[in-house]
């Protein structure tokens, strides 16, 4: 194997199995730049078939974000049950890989909780 295709199978790797903090980081960093763009617009009122435009907005990126966690969990999970067993570093980056989406799908979750709870923009 070349030096080129050993990067190149590395990155790959290691995107996989760092895929649930990059789900996770890309979620945090959209809902936070969009409420802030929002609320700094003055938009907080405004309505797109009878939902508010924040929290329209910001319920579907958690909705996508969570399937495509959830698919990458499923599909680490199914990869990991079907490796030979002296494969083991492989069997392992696939459940590195559902762990942190995982712990991704509960970080979501939990930045999406202020939606419910706190009022969309300060007065």
């Amino acid at each position: 194997m070349s030096h080129v295709s050993q990067a190149a199978a590395f990155m790959r790797t290691a995107v996989r199995s760092l895929s649930g903090v990059l789900i996770w980081g890309c979620h945090f960093l959209f809902i936070y730049a969009t409420t802030a763009v929002v609320c700094a617009r003055g938009w907080d009122a405004q309505r797109w078939l009878g939902v508010s435009l924040l929290p329209g907005v910001i319920g579907a990126a958690t909705v996508a974000a969570g399937t495509i966690a959830g698919w990458m969990i499923a599909r680490a999970v199914r990869s990991a049950r079907h490796q030979r067993t002296q494969d083991v570093s492989a069997r392992f980056v696939d459940w590195i890989t559902a762990a942190l989406c995982a712990l991704a799908l509960v970080a979501i979750a939990w930045e999406t909780l202020p939606l419910l709870l706190l009022p969309n923009c300060a007065a």
